[in-house]
């Protein structure tokens, strides 16, 4: 995956010399492409194992040593250290679940990019659906990106259709 980026970037820079600066905005938008697909999978690898295996331990390793966390069940504002703590007690919690990510959006600013999406978490013994709004920030590192502040916002069940 390492070396797809370095040469997905690689093509970047050379198609901007070549096709002049006529094509910043197409970089700029293949370059938001780029992150939301990396942000995505981060994403997805915490959801498979929260919902897959009730194993919130992807998801909280995800967070910087500084950040923010808000649910509903958190009664406010978690900071740093007590993320990972608060998370890791939903070990063995969560039922086994399916997810839809829908509606997907990377907006960047510099070294940092919001992760906006819908997750439908999906019962499959009933149908019933669970909507959140998500909202995550990442802050791009020497290591790679990492969640700074992340907010789940509950939804009214849907019934199952």
């Amino acid at each position: 995956m390492t070396k797809f980026i370095t040469y997905f970037w690689i093509f970047v820079v050379l198609g901007g010399l070549v096709f002049g600066s006529g094509a910043g905005e197409d970089k700029a938008m293949q370059s938001e492409a780029a992150v939301q697909k990396e942000l995505l999978a981060i994403e997805m690898n915490g959801l498979d194992l929260w919902y897959g295996e009730s194993n919130p331990t992807a998801f909280a390793q995800s967070f910087a040593d500084k950040a923010t966390y808000f649910d509903p069940w958190s009664g406010g504002r978690l900071d740093d250290s007590g993320i990972a703590e608060y998370l890791m007690a939903f070990m063995g919690q969560v039922p086994k679940l399916e997810y839809k990510i829908l509606n997907p959006r990377v907006d960047l600013y510099g070294d940092t990019a919001v992760l906006t999406f819908t997750c439908n978490a999906i019962d499959p013994k009933s149908g019933a659906v669970t909507p959140w709004n998500v909202t995550n920030v990442f802050m791009h590192t020497k290591d790679g990106w990492t969640r700074v502040h992340a907010n789940w916002n509950y939804m009214a069940a849907q019934p199952a259709s």
